[in-house]
């Protein structure tokens, strides 16, 4: 299987479709991936835990990835991801890059980039504009 291949089966699978006990088919045993959050890299079994944490607070989720490329072990994607605020079910659309190194079709390694202050801003969680805020000297109390 093509590794985008096995990528979108895995937003299909477990992120949308919720399957956590297919996690593992997906990741090798010692994989980690980081980026997801600063200072922080996820094990296999983590993404367990933070998977339902997220899809709380969106609806009908959907994922499209208009750019990839694909080199040896590796793949990398621009990803698109729209869904609705489980709160009021205002559109939400952000925008997330990853590279992975695979280890046969399982992941070994991933390094994300997702854009979550415009996440948090769609869902409530943070203020409209707060990159903007934040870069004119403005805090978050």
């Amino acid at each position: 299987m093509e590794k985008l291949a096995i990528l979108q089966d895995w937003f299909s699978r477990v992120w949308i479709g919720g399957d956590l006990a297919a996690i593992g088919a997906f990741f090798t045993e010692e994989a980690l991936a980081s980026g997801v959050m600063p200072g922080l890299e996820l094990q296999r079994d983590d993404f367990a835990e933070l998977i339902p944490a997220l899809m709380r607070m969106i609806v009908e989720p959907r994922v499209e990835i208009p750019r990839w490329f694909e080199g040896g072990d590796w793949l990398w994607v621009l990803m698109r991801i729209q869904a609705k605020s489980a709160q009021n079910l205002a559109p939400i659309d952000f925008t997330a890059q990853i590279s992975m190194r695979f280890e046969g079709n399982r992941i070994a390694e991933a390094f994300n980039h997702f854009d979550l202050i415009a996440f948090l801003e769609q869902v409530g969680a943070l203020p409209p504009e707060t990159m903007a805020l934040c870069l004119s000297g403005e805090h978050l109390d």
